[in-house]
């Protein structure tokens, strides 16, 4: 499999995802700026709305997704690229933690391919261009699920040792074998 041209390398998977990601981020963030002026949907307007007051939340929404919109618009003083710019950005950390966790279980060349099915979701392509309540969960959930993975994988390492750092199990050197992916599946 490898002489025929069809595995990548960890080097070169990595310029190929960080290509996509950034190709991803600039439509996400430049089409609706270009397409539209004003936002087309009420839920960004009354974001901006709540993100203003800082409220610690409202009857049926987090107010997670306010803050982020309020910050963006601060910075960058533009309603439509305020809501591309925290969606887009969104999408990029999910698929960012969807790509770190595959590797671990599957090819480089299979990670990208799953990167790509994954950008197809909803959440993480045309429905972050309006930034809803609904994508930041979503990015929550992969980030949640690649820092278990981690802990798990960290856990179980053999450079955790409790009798040198006591009951804690504090964290070693910081070096990780490559290659080393039995922990996390002996522990499920």
């Amino acid at each position: 499999m490898g002489e025929s041209g069809t595995v990548l390398s960890r080097k070169k998977a990595a310029k190929y995802f960080w290509s996509f990601a950034a190709l991803w981020f600039g439509i996400w963030v430049a089409l609706p700026c270009l397409m539209c002026a004003a936002p087309s949907n009420f839920d960004v307007i009354e974001q901006l709305i709540l993100g203003r007051e800082w409220v610690l939340g409202s009857g049926h929404h987090p107010p997670f997704a306010f803050w982020c919109i309020e910050s963006v618009y601060q910075l960058c003083g533009h309603v439509v690229a305020s809501s591309a710019v925290c969606g887009a950005l969104a999408s990029f950390v999910g698929l960012l933690a969807i790509w770190r966790f595959s590797r671990y279980y599957v090819s480089e060349t299979k990670a990208l391919l799953i990167v790509f099915a994954s950008a197809a979701y909803r959440y993480l392509n045309m429905g972050n261009v309006n930034f809803t309540t609904s994508i930041p969960p979503t990015v929550i959930w992969c980030l949640a699920i690649f820092l278990l993975f981690r802990a798990v994988e960290d856990s179980e390492s053999p450079r955790c040792n409790p009798d040198r750092h006591g009951s804690l199990g504090v964290r070693g050197n910081g070096i990780r074998k490559t290659g080393d992916r039995r922990s996390f599946r002996n522990a499920c």
